[in-house]
């Protein structure tokens, strides 16, 4: 989304090097985004909204980060609100870590197997890491699902998985999820009562909606195991 450029800034002895960001023009190649459990975090709200392709989001259910408190239980609903391509989903996924998006926990237990891990390290990463509710194979399934049907239909447009993509197909068929489109608001009423914040629905179906700060004062880091959950 940006570029880190070093310009100078003065001449001769008192010339001075400074780091800029600029905006990078789109990569034409990137016809729609699935990002998973992704750390939206560390770009702006104005750099998500740059975001003009079909995107689908998939991610921890907010109610998962209510311990690590404000602003982690809007991390997801963030980039939803930010993105401006159609359609625009998101997908939460209840009882789901951020590990639960890939195949980290089995290559931990491949790793103890074969002696890579001793069984502190092991259990280490069985009771905080690999513990989610969720069943990571469950995890897996859910999320390969969702994702070829959105592939399938906005970047190849082959037909008979639009179904998938729907509130109510979600609500009838997979309890773990909730399904949210592209959230019908009024960008302009927003910037006029709240500038600097954003809504989203909190659940799927329901008409409950919370507010969060587009841009968080405190840095939201990356989670790392010394961190509790």
């Amino acid at each position: 989304m940006t570029e880190s450029r070093s310009v100078s800034r003065g001449s001769g002895l008192n010339t001075q090097q400074l780091e800029v960001a600029l905006p990078i023009s789109p990569d034409p190649r990137i016809k729609a985004i699935v990002p998973l459990d992704g750390s939206n975090q560390c770009l702006q709200f104005y750099e998500l909204a740059r975001v003009t392709v079909p995107a689908m989001g998939i991610g921890e259910e907010w109610s998962t980060m209510l311990d690590w408190g404000d602003p982690w239980t809007s991390w997801q609903a963030r980039q939803h609100a930010a993105f401006q391509g159609h359609p625009s989903y998101r997908v939460d996924v209840a009882g789901a870590y951020h590990q639960s998006f890939s195949n980290l926990c089995e290559a931990v237990a491949l790793a103890f197997e074969k002696g890579l891990l001793t069984q502190d390290e092991y259990d280490l990463w069985c009771t905080w890491v690999c513990a989610s509710p969720l069943p990571n194979d469950v995890a897996n399934r859910l999320t390969t699902k969702f994702m070829i049907a959105f592939l399938k239909t906005n970047l190849t447009h082959e037909p008979g998985y639009q179904n998938i993509l729907t509130p109510g197909y979600v609500l009838k068929n997979e309890p773990y999820l909730e399904f949210f489109v592209t959230e019908k608001r009024n960008p302009n009423a927003i910037d006029d009562k709240w500038p600097g914040y954003f809504i989203y629905f909190m659940h799927q179906p329901g008409s409950e909606q919370a507010r969060a700060e587009k841009n968080p004062k405190a840095v939201i880091g990356i989670p790392h195991m010394g961190m509790k959950r």
